[in-house]
């Protein structure tokens, strides 16, 4: 095994890793929703400005950290990521009341945005097989978020809602020493803005309409996910009954929103395998539009209907992730390929982060049912927006071919 190849292997080891650990921080709320509420004695809407900042805090500090890689790197700013995340994680056992416990995660999700550009861009530059890397990458994303519901559940029924965070500022500790062993070549690699070993020798910069087109699909998929999974567990306790189990709801809500999310991990096995020689625009018009009709279809269901809708729902929309890496790292040039990736998060996270507020509004309002009705509108949107990458991508490749 040549030395590229072990570096490459650490790499995506890493980021597996660290793609798992720092969604951890964005699925522990939802299953702990009830006992954050009893605990600090707040409703949906209180709850949902806690997802709504911390979700924001993730994709602000998403830009300046996609341009600070391609300052600089990626090997520090992960490593920064563990470190930090690791420590706040651990000092949420100490907090006592609400406003203290929505400072610390708004904390936490500033210093996690630092961790998808950085890790995207480095995909980017030093692995070959850059859509299965995407694609492997992506699955240890969708198992932390279908696994965090169940484990964040079980653990807060029966040890109390701060043990999860403990247990992965631990777990974060022990990433954040390992990251410290990323080779310093690739580091210097990225710094440079160097191309990776396949990469063309020209890349034009894709079009403001292109750029505008994919990143209101990104932010339209952003919110719909926001506002989808920051009531899944509650919704699933409400509408989803386990007859002959002595269980409480707040671990039924979790396991079942488990169980429906796993199926996002064979969405980004998929779409990984075939986005290096498919269309990746025409995927993700698929994957926007069938998604939506889901989504809808969950707003009015209920019991094995409403599971079977949810699980099809988290396997068309975790198929996007790495179709939209994929399409970004086809179309920025490397030099700014941070940059892109910064601003695609920002979208994703900062701007879908209103979504969790706004559903927390319908949820006290008009019922948990009206947050899905109105979030299968984004996917539309979304949809509406692939449909003008397609146009671009085979106008785009249609010149070339006459060149």
């Amino acid at each position: 095994m040549d030395t590229q190849t072990k570096t490459e292997g650490k790499i995506i080891r890493l980021t597996i890793a660290g793609h798992g650990f720092t969604h951890f921080f964005e699925g522990a709320v939802p299953p702990l929703l009830p006992l954050l509420m009893m605990s600090f004695g707040v409703d949906y809407f209180r709850i949902g400005i806690v997802v709504t900042v911390f979700s924001y805090a993730y994709g602000v500090g998403s830009l300046p950290a996609g341009i600070i890689t391609d300052k600089i790197g990626s090997k520090g700013l992960i490593s920064f990521f563990f470190f930090g995340t690791s420590i706040l994680s651990l000092t949420v056992v100490f907090i006592q009341g609400y406003y203290a416990f929505l400072l610390c995660m708004a904390a936490i999700g500033l210093i996690g945005s630092v961790y998808h550009p950085t890790a995207n861009t480095l995909i980017s530059h030093s692995v070959r097989e850059r859509g299965r890397a995407y694609g492997i990458h992506g699955i240890s994303g969708s198992l932390s978020l279908a696994l965090t519901p169940a484990v964040a559940a079980l653990m807060g029924a029966r040890f109390g809602w701060k043990s999860a965070y403990y247990a992965a500022g631990l777990a974060g500790i022990f990433l954040a020493l390992y990251s410290l062993t990323l080779p310093r070549d690739y580091r210097r690699e990225a710094a440079e803005g160097k191309p990776d070993i396949r990469e063309e020798a020209e890349h034009e910069m894709p079009s403001k309409m292109f750029l505008g087109a994919f990143f209101i699909s990104a932010a339209s998929l952003g919110m719909a996910y926001r506002g989808i999974m920051t009531f899944l567990p509650a919704y699933m306790a409400e509408n989803f009954s386990m007859e002959g189990t002595n269980m409480d709801k707040v671990s039924i809500g979790g396991i079942i929103a488990t169980l429906s999310l796993l199926s996002g991990t064979a969405g980004q096995y998929i779409t990984g395998r075939i986005i290096d020689r498919k269309s990746p625009e025409k995927i993700y018009t698929l994957i926007s539009f069938t998604g939506g009709g889901f989504v809808l279809l969950m707003s009015f269901t209920r019991s094995l209907p409403l599971l079977l809708s949810a699980i099809c729902f988290a396997f068309f929309y975790f198929s996007a992730q790495p179709v939209q890496n994929y399409i970004l790292a086809k179309h920025m040039p490397p030099r700014i390929r941070g940059l892109g990736f910064g601003a695609h998060f920002f979208m994703v996270f900062a701007v879908g982060s209103t979504a969790a507020a706004i559903s927390g509004f319908l949820a006290d309002r008009y019922g948990l049912s009206s947050v899905y009705l109105s979030m299968s509108g984004f996917f539309f949107l979304s949809g509406l927006m692939t449909l003008y990458l397609v146009r671009c991508s085979s106008k785009k490749t249609l010149n070339k071919q006459k060149i």
